[in-house]
């Protein structure tokens, strides 16, 4: 399921509904047809759904991936990549996508395809857009998480700290970046801590959330009183 509003977007195997979540009502369904046998309806097993709030809904359906609108999930774009998409984001005429060892920049409807290596990731679990649209974290496999500037197409950092899988990642600002961990962590990033002085960050933190450790080396802080403190390098 995906959200926005009062609406939900539930992803079944033979297609996709737009749900009223209020009432549960259907509200349109895509494909539009009456459900056939599973093999005319989808070429193969979607591995993920996004919605932005301007109504766009993005679907990873085998090498495909396709841009729907609501209320009617009418197909406005279908973009190939080659290869299957691991996961998608989109924002408004932009979607984002991790796909074959890359992350995928594409405009649509003009198909306009921008790409970035990432290095082998064995598998990249979440994608996540910040408020600006400027840039995107990854959550990956082996540990840690990827910034890439989506301006310039490069990745801006690398995020070492995490001693499992990171499942997920989600912006709370635009150079505050969270991960959540198969080590049972939830960790608070701050992405500008390399230009700044590092007692600045501390006085920062300590501010504004009155747990800090500073060890010389690191800093630890966390907003998320349930899970063990966060490590902070500290340039």
């Amino acid at each position: 399921f995906t959200s926005q509003g009062s609406q939900l977007v539930a992803i079944l195997a033979y297609g996709h509904v737009l749900l009223d979540a209020l009432t549960g009502a259907e509200l349109a369904r895509w494909p539009p047809q009456a459900i056939p046998p599973l093999v005319d309806r989808m070429p193969a097993q979607p591995t993920d759904l996004q919605a932005d709030t301007q109504g766009h809904i993005v679907v990873a359906v085998g090498d495909e991936v396709v841009v729907l609108g609501a209320p009617d999930l009418r197909v406005l774009a279908r973009l190939q990549f080659g290869v299957p998409a691991e996961t998608v984001e989109i924002r408004g005429r932009t979607v984002v996508a991790v796909s074959g060892g890359e992350i995928i920049k594409a405009d649509w409807p003009s198909g306009e395809v921008q790409r970035v290596p990432i290095g082998s990731r064995i598998r990249t679990y979440d994608i996540a857009l910040s408020p600006s649209g400027e840039r995107a974290a990854l959550a990956h496999w082996d540990h840690t998480a990827t910034v890439v500037d989506l301006n310039a197409m490069r990745i801006d950092l690398e995020i070492v700290g995490h001693t499992n899988r990171v499942g997920a990642v989600g912006f709370r600002d635009e150079n505050t970046l969270l991960t959540a961990s198969w080590d049972h962590t939830v960790r608070t990033w701050y992405l500008d801590g390399a230009d700044r002085d590092p007692r600045a960050i501390i006085a920062e933190i300590r501010e504004r959330t009155g747990m800090v450790l500073d060890n010389g080396r690191a800093v630890y802080v966390t907003d998320h009183k349930a899970y063990q403190p966060t490590p902070r390098a500290a340039h």
